[in-house]
């Protein structure tokens, strides 16, 4: 084999390697965005339930102090 086809055939090896590596981490960051986005949605949903529940609570005590200023 000439030094010419080995020179080559590692600059070959490399550069797939180099792809493998540059396509495994992509696939990585593709998975991490995705857990990522999940992970905003359920905190978006956390949110808007705890926003809900403090509505009822404020509805609740709205309610009771009506009925209170009614009885007095």
């Amino acid at each position: 084999m000439e030094k010419s086809e080995q020179v080559f055939n590692a600059a070959k090896t490399a550069a797939n390697t180099a792809y493998d590596k540059a396509e495994a981490d992509y696939k990585q960051a593709v998975t991490a965005f995705s857990d990522a986005g999940g992970a905003w949605d359920e905190a978006q949903d956390a949110y808007d339930e705890a926003i809900n529940t403090a509505r009822e609570i404020c509805d609740m005590a709205a309610i009771e102090e009506d009925c209170e200023s009614a009885s007095d």
